[in-house]
């Protein structure tokens, strides 16, 4: 029987290789797997992994639900703290990188948002519409400031 720590790694390990790979939602698996990362799992350790894969993986989807799976370790670590700031600097490369329209709109969504928390406004709701049928992260507060940091 493994011990709890290679377990551990191991499946840190399966995530990663199926969200860098998965091209396409279904059954909502792969949003499964970013979710559980980003609003299950330790954030220090799923952090580098969602990064690697909000960068790298090689279909949209993996990147854009990689991104909902940062956005939600954001909301667990305090916005003065590195992992907060490498997290947003990591949005910011995307939004102005990544190969995919809608992804880098789904980075500049979130970058609105935690924008507009940083103001005092209230948080609200983002990843509420089904990403199989249009992508993810579109729902993002519409009436959030576009001003870039």
């Amino acid at each position: 029987m493994p011990d709890a720590s290679s377990l551990t790694k191991e499946v840190l390990r399966l995530v990663e290789d199926y969200l860098m790979a998965v091209p396409r939602e279904t059954a909502r698996a792969a949003w499964m797997a970013a979710d559980m990362l980003g609003e299950h799992w330790d954030g220090e350790e799923a952090m580098p992994l969602l990064i690697r894969t909000a960068q790298g993986a090689r279909y949209r989807v993996g990147r854009e639900l990689s991104i909902m799976g940062l956005d939600n370790i954001l909301d667990k670590l305090p916005a003065e703290g590195d992992a907060h700031k490498n997290i947003l600097k990591t949005l910011r490369k995307i939004s102005r990188s990544d190969r995919s329209a809608s992804v880098r709109a789904d980075a500049k969504d979130i970058l609105k948002t935690w924008r507009a928390v940083a103001r005092g406004e209230p948080r609200g709701f983002s990843w509420i519409r089904p990403v199989a049928a249009t992508g993810a992260g579109e729902d993002v507060a519409a009436a959030v400031s576009t001003t870039t940091t």
